[in-house]
């Protein structure tokens, strides 16, 4: 059984968030993804958080917030 079944929904989103900003530092800083294209996808997640219509929307669209300012900082 992988690790990740036997989890919580709170432990496996903040584990990927954590891989999500580390990946994201790094495709920036060796140049594979320019910063223009990390603030695309930051805008992209952001408006899709926003149309989930759910209560914790605002809090996914922060936490994604938070990482491309992180991936920002990053240049």
């Amino acid at each position: 059984m992988s690790i990740h079944i036997t989890k919580g929904a709170q432990e496996n989103a903040i584990a990927a968030a954590l891989l999500v900003k580390h990946l994201g530092k790094l495709l920036i800083s060796t140049g594979v993804v320019t910063s223009s294209e990390a603030a695309r996808v930051v805008r992209a997640a952001e408006a899709e958080a926003a149309s989930l219509g759910t209560a914790s929307a605002p809090a996914i669209a922060e936490v994604i917030r938070e990482i491309g300012l992180e991936w920002k900082q990053t240049e």
